[in-house]
């Protein structure tokens, strides 16, 4: 953990809540904002909130699954199709436990917190979440740690001298990782991204063929909102954002090169 005084770029990178865009020779570059923790404060706060809401989101992949509507599964000669499988959800529903439970383990072993016996899934996953969401200081602080994760096998193929055990047939492993606070953050919240994706959440984002004024580079996104598509832009390169006249005149210029598309 840096000692007081220390700061260090964010974590999130190029996808830092807060960072800023600057000329460097001529150069535009993406610096994410500096923070005396493995994540700034604003990308802190989100980490926060996502942690907060996991748990809704389990309830919502649970009601996703496939319901035989009180009648029991469906057997081998019914006249009714099979109840159609979402190996995808189950294996998320999964992960989420796994992950946040280990985190769990983690936290309360560094901060002499008590653990908890067994629990159903659901149960241990609220709590847990709970215990993250009152600790995100001492999580984001973590130094590496032992910890197991379960993977494809082509993923833990990647990893080269990484120890652990191969179940071949099943197609996945168990692989010992040493991963700290950053990695948790990030671990935290793509599982989140993966449940908005699964439940279709996802926010749709718009391209504009148009070139950026900074750095030429046609790619012009917006993204949606739960009011609808943002009234600004950014680049897809360099960063640089559009709003108000700028963002009027990249409508317009985007209706132009429409209307000329389709006269050609």
């Amino acid at each position: 953990m840096p000692v007081h005084g220390e700061m260090r770029p964010c974590a999130r990178g190029h996808h830092c809540s807060d960072r800023q865009v600057v000329i460097d020779n001529g150069e535009r570059i993406t610096q994410p904002a500096l923070t005396y923790r493995a994540y700034c404060d604003r990308d802190r706060e989100h980490l926060a909130r996502t942690i907060s809401r996991l748990p809704q989101q389990y309830v919502e992949l649970y009601q996703a699954l496939p319901r035989s509507n009180g009648d029991g599964p469906k057997v081998s000669g019914s006249k009714a199709p099979p109840l159609p499988l979402r190996a995808d959800v189950e294996a998320l529903m999964r992960d989420m436990v796994h992950v946040v439970a280990s985190w769990q383990k983690v936290i309360a072993a560094v901060a002499g917190l008590a653990e908890s016996g067994p629990k159903r899934q659901g149960r241990a996953l609220s709590d847990a979440c709970r215990a993250l969401a009152a600790h995100v200081d001492a999580l984001l602080a973590l130094d590496p740690w032992p910890v197991v994760r379960y993977m494809p096998l082509a993923d833990a193929a990647k990893l080269g001298a990484a120890s652990g055990f191969v179940f071949p047939h099943a197609g996945y492993a168990a692989v010992n990782l040493e991963l700290g606070g950053a990695d948790a953050g990030d671990e935290l919240l793509y599982l989140a991204a993966r449940c908005r994706s699964i439940l279709g959440l996802t926010r749709r984002r718009d391209l504009l063929p148009v070139p950026c004024h900074a750095c030429g580079y046609v790619a012009i996104y917006r993204e949606e909102t739960a009011d609808g598509m943002q009234d600004e832009a950014y680049c897809g390169r360099c960063g640089e954002t559009y709003t108000g006249a700028q963002w009027r005149l990249l409508q317009r210029l985007t209706y132009e090169e429409e209307l000329a598309r389709q006269a050609s």
